[in-house]
């Protein structure tokens, strides 16, 4: 019975979402693997220009995408204190701002609450840089899923393609209607 509590109490402090400090130490030296010479130990990894921390978070990484946006921002109001047009500071929106936020979503989007992005896309429409009538973050998610998945679909050579299940092709022989012999 002993052995079962103190094997309960050590999952416990493994799974435990936000340990203290102390658990914290405690935790990186009991499950983490020993660390070798000349090998630096991180505790977030950029893949593809995505930022992960050492918990699979991806909060780290949308924070610095709206801080990248917000200078952008920055910079399309000083483009519009010059005089440019609202068309051409919207285009210029789209290709910059959207585009960065947009970057590799359909990997990361799941793993993080779009509340901060929605936020960034309301920001960008009050600012009359984004119109009310164009698509809203979960439109252009929806969006890009579906490209991904429709291309991974019909190209057999995909680095994805063999997560889906095999096609099946179906061969029915169908015998021909009494309704329409005559």
């Amino acid at each position: 019975m002993p052995h079962t509590i103190a094997a309960t109490r050590k999952l416990d402090k493994a799974f435990r979402r936000t340990p203290s400090d102390d658990t914290r130490s405690a935790w990186q030296a009991e499950y983490n693997p020993p660390e070798l010479p000349d090998i630096k130990r991180v505790t977030t990894i950029i893949i593809l220009g995505v930022t992960i921390t050492n918990h699979l978070s991806i909060s780290e990484h949308v924070s610095a995408v709206i801080t990248k946006c917000a200078q952008s921002l920055h910079a399309l109001k000083i483009l519009r204190s010059h005089g440019m047009c609202d068309d051409a500071l919207n285009v210029i929106y789209k290709a910059v701002v959207i585009a960065k936020v947009l970057h590799a979503i359909p990997a990361w989007c799941g793993f993080t609450d779009r509340q901060k992005l929605d936020a960034f896309i309301r920001r960008g429409v009050r600012l009359k840089f984004y119109n009310h009538n164009d698509p809203i973050m979960a439109e252009l998610v929806d969006e890009l899923d579906q490209t991904l998945f429709t291309a991974v679909l019909h190209n057999d050579d995909h680095v994805l393609r063999y997560i889906l299940p095999d096609r099946r092709h179906h061969s029915h022989c169908l015998r021909r209607s009494v309704t329409n012999s005559r």
